[in-house]
């Protein structure tokens, strides 16, 4: 009874019949929705390359993990076959046409050029202008409803603007607290690619991920809290969504020594005294790397700790070393433009000069490396340190968690999330107590426990073995082709 109306006896004929020779058109005929036709790429004789749309926070360009693991896999699926567009979904507006989809030389020149209202970024390095210039550029403006109203996708803002590019398939990379989900689901089929910071869904993480076909979870233990989740009406059903694990790429970028990208860890070993002595690391102590940014005003890093756990250390550790590689908001702003959230500052979340001071480390006993440096360089202290040291509150993943582990150096983590699935070679210390942090419960790491793991690298406890298996590892799961792949054949299977 389509509009109230009865149906008459001819027309359920024509129904029947037309039944008969395609249900689909059936469906569409009473529910309203035009009949969804699959892509000349899925049909046969189709090669089977999609149209997908990539969605990160800002440019390919720009700093961020999100925005480099995204271009990484951009890349990666223009190997493949595919057409890759990117939005940058905190900067609408600098690409004026919306049904335009621009070059990489376009986009950045407007991205760069500003006009007093938008931001200007940092011009892209060589690597990520090569992976870049293989992308569209399009823009997803939002209704004037939403104007001004900070950061974040609209669900279906995204619909429209697939619909206007014709585009295949969507994979989205966000925190779930900046996606708007105010359609029941995306039209074109879509990937939330799923950084879960908590041990138990919040409620903007159900209402984000109802809206998308696949959650591609960061990790195992984000892929289980998905499938264990009950399903609630209007929000998360696990059962009616592929659910799985896909991890962001750690493999060395280009320009670093050959022996970074070679099978074995003999190489990388014998660069250690040249690294050292490059990046002002002392070349005889037991150095501890910390590896983050100092932007997060909630201390998720847990720098303090860091800090507590390396002066225990030094009571058994004698001439042992703390290199700080703490990016500084004020860097990363000069380096990006506006390239953070709202919510961050050019001030940084914690003082390090003052955590130092009350810590009471002695002079000499510690390094601080505040600027952002290129990427390149990141690796090179990895591999130049004895330990990477990363007692977070919570992790969306870890990148520098994998990255260390690919050139062999081991990680005391805190036993959490994210960072206990991929300690593979190092400690991951048993938390405290869970704390409440901005939208959800995350850990309260344990000083006494991270120091007393820093004691036992410090002390050759670990096996050779397992730091060989680790690098096999990621190298074979955590690679751009393994990453892309799994990504391909995951497109594949949803869009035809």
């Amino acid at each position: 009874r389509p509009g109230g109306r009865s149906m008459t006896a001819l027309a359920r004929l024509l129904l029947l019949f037309t039944a008969l020779l395609s249900p689909s058109l059936v469906v569409a005929a009473v529910s309203g929705v035009a009949p969804s036709n699959p892509p000349s790429a899925c049909v046969d004789g189709g090669d089977g390359k999609l149209r997908v749309l990539l969605i990160a926070p800002a440019w390919p360009w720009g700093f961020g993990a999100y925005q480099s693991q995204l271009s990484t896999l951009g890349a990666a699926l223009v190997d493949l076959g595919h057409a890759v567009v990117w939005n940058a979904a905190f900067r609408p507006g600098v690409l004026p046409d919306p049904d335009r989809v621009y070059t990489f030389s376009e986009a950045s020149l407007l991205a760069a050029g500003g006009d007093g209202r938008l931001p200007t970024e940092s011009a892209p390095s060589a690597a990520t202008a090569a992976r870049s210039s293989r992308f569209g550029f399009i823009d997803v403006p939002l209704p004037e409803a939403y104007w001004g109203r900070g950061n974040g996708v609209l669900v279906s803002a995204v619909d429209a603007a697939a619909r206007r590019h014709a585009i295949d398939a969507v994979i989205l990379l966000l925190d779930a607290n900046l996606v708007l989900s105010d359609v029941d689901r995306t039209r074109p089929y879509s990937v939330f690619w799923f950084p879960s910071h908590f041990d138990a869904f919040v409620p903007s993480q159900r209402r984000a991920l109802s809206a998308f076909d696949a959650i591609a979870a960061l990790a195992p233990s984000a892929e289980q809290m998905l499938r264990e989740s009950p399903a609630e009406s209007g929000e998360f059903d696990p059962a009616s969504k592929w659910v799985g694990t896909i991890p962001h790429v750690a493999e060395p970028p280009p320009g670093l020594h050959e022996a970074f990208y070679g099978e074995g860890l003999g190489g990388i070993d014998a660069l250690r005294p040249s690294l050292r002595r490059k990046h002002g690391m002392p070349t005889a102590a037991f150095v501890a790397l910390v590896n983050c940014g100092n932007y997060d005003a909630v201390n998720r890093k847990a720098l303090d700790v860091a800090v507590l756990a390396f002066k225990a250390l030094r009571d058994t550790v004698a001439g042992a070393h703390l290199f700080l590689k703490v990016m500084s908001t004020a860097h990363i702003l000069a380096a990006e433009g506006n390239g953070l959230p709202e919510q961050h500052t050019a001030d940084p979340a914690i003082s390090l000069a003052g955590l130092l001071r009350a810590a009471g480390l002695p002079a000499g006993s510690f390094t601080v490396e505040d600027r952002v440096l290129d990427w390149s360089a990141s690796w090179e202290m990895l591999a130049a340190a004895d330990v990477l040291l990363m007692p977070s509150k919570s992790e969306g993943f870890g990148l520098p968690l994998l990255e260390a582990q690919r050139v062999g150096t081991p990680a005391v983590t805190t036993a959490f999330g994210a960072m206990v699935d991929y300690t593979w070679h190092g400690l991951s210390v048993p938390f405290v107590q869970r704390s409440f942090l901005s939208d959800g419960f995350a850990a309260t790491p344990s000083v006494a426990g991270t120091a007393d793991a820093l004691r036992r690298v410090a002390a050759g406890e670990l096996s050779a073995s397992t730091r060989e298996a680790a690098a096999r590892r990621v190298r074979a799961e955590l690679s751009s082709a393994a990453v892309g792949r799994r990504f391909h054949e995951l497109l594949l299977r949803g869009v035809c």
